[in-house]
């Protein structure tokens, strides 16, 4: 018997991403054979955050990626210094504090603008919950003026300076904090990740910094400012050729992630939150949610008393997953993770990509994907938001 001869894929023009490409193999194999990956620093700027009284802030910095081979995923880390100054007032760190000393980090691409849109804290309970050697149980930080070791959201590498929530702080300290911007939906698969070897590819990192009265509270003359360093990691993947042609592997399509928050007015009853951009030929990988309350908000734990029905729900009334309980949907997430991520931090997650794509939710078939909460009629309503984000893939070219 005659052994079957593999065919090459051919030499071909195409479009990858909205970009025209003129001579290509489409050859994921040997892509990941022959390419070689390679970690670089893309810039670094300064970071200033502080009273208006005293000077000039950062608001919005926008980082544009130098254009080369293939991109898998960015990292941020931001270093300085927190100086406190009590004065005869006072100063405690909000809920916000540390990550949300990014206000909001966006990531755009290849004409498909805001692939990644989100507030730092989530970005961070997406990393745990994507990455199955990630947790953050050991690491101690302090929140509301004790010390948690898990589900704090940070990694033992990294400082806060001064702890979240947390009143009558008298001295600041050294800040070290890492964000990843998940570019690509898997780092060895590549699904998702940016081909850059074009003079015509766009990619640009966009980062709102909050004010700093969003992550501290003062009375009186007590005042606080940072002053550090942002850095922007890239990490890509060189892109071989052979007899002229490059070989890449399947970039068609697009990875996202996407947050956007609605009030909750009422409490009771099962709460249906509609989701927004839904459209055909989009994959939902798992949707992470967290309630935030108080006339400064702060997350609400995940827990039995704050919570009864968690589940989503689709066209007339199909609910595949109902967790009746806060602690329920906590107890899974926990299970899912190694990190507890709905106990300090709020947040809970519907997952559907742990067994692969075998459990995507396809939004060409899933009508009004809604969730539906009900929050416990014991928790008093003030301000309360539910953020909540949809991380997808979708081919180029169709919704974003």
């Amino acid at each position: 018997m005659t052994a079957a001869v593999a065919t090459r894929p051919k030499v071909q023009s195409l479009s990858m991403q909205g970009i025209a490409i003129p001579a290509a193999v489409v050859d994921k194999r040997e892509f990941l054979r022959r390419t070689r990956r390679h970690t670089q620093l893309e810039k670094s700027i300064p970071v200033t955050i502080q009273p208006a009284a005293s000077g000039a802030s950062n608001t919005r910095d926008t980082i544009t990626l130098r254009r080369s081979d293939i991109l898998g995923g960015v990292t941020l880390r931001l270093t300085g210094t927190l100086t406190v100054t009590p004065g005869t007032g006072t100063v405690a760190s909000t809920a916000a504090w540390p990550y949300g000393v990014f206000r909001n980090i966006g990531f755009n691409a290849n004409g498909a603008s805001s692939l990644i849109s989100a507030r730092a804290w989530t970005l961070k309970a997406r990393e745990i919950a994507k990455d199955e050697g990630l947790s953050d149980n050991g690491v101690s930080q302090t929140v509301a003026g004790g010390t948690k070791s898990n589900g704090t959201l940070s990694l033992p590498t990294e400082s806060w300076g001064v702890g979240q929530s947390t009143t009558g702080i008298t001295t600041g300290g050294a800040v070290e904090l890492v964000v990843p911007l998940p570019v690509a939906e898997d780092m060895f698969d590549l699904s998702g990740a940016i081909f850059l070897q074009t003079s015509s590819a766009e990619l640009s990192v966009v980062i709102d910094w909050a004010a700093i009265t969003d992550v501290f509270a003062f009375t009186g003359n007590g005042t606080a400012s940072f002053v550090g360093t942002l850095e922007v990691h890239t990490t890509k993947f060189e892109i071989p050729t052979e007899n002229g042609a490059i070989i890449v592997p399947d970039l068609s399509m697009f990875h996202s992630l996407v947050e956007t928050s609605a009030p909750v007015l009422s409490t009771g009853v099962d709460t249906e939150t509609i989701v927004v951009g839904q459209g055909a030929g989009k994959f939902v990988l798992r949707v992470i949610q967290q309630l935030q309350n108080g006339a400064v908000n702060a997350p609400v734990p995940v827990a039995s008393a704050n919570y009864g029905l968690m589940a989503w729900r689709y066209g007339t009334s199909e609910t595949p997953d109902q967790f009746f309980s806060g602690s329920a949907l906590r107890h899974e997430n926990a299970r899912q993770y190694n990190s507890d991520l709905g106990g300090l931090q709020g947040y809970a997650v519907h997952e559907f990509a742990k067994a692969g794509f075998r459990d995507l939710v396809d939004m060409g078939t899933t009508a009004d994907l809604r969730l539906v909460n009900n929050i416990q009629s014991s928790v008093t309503l003030n301000n309360a938001k539910l953020w909540y984000a949809v991380e997808s893939v979708y081919r180029s070219g169709q919704g974003a």
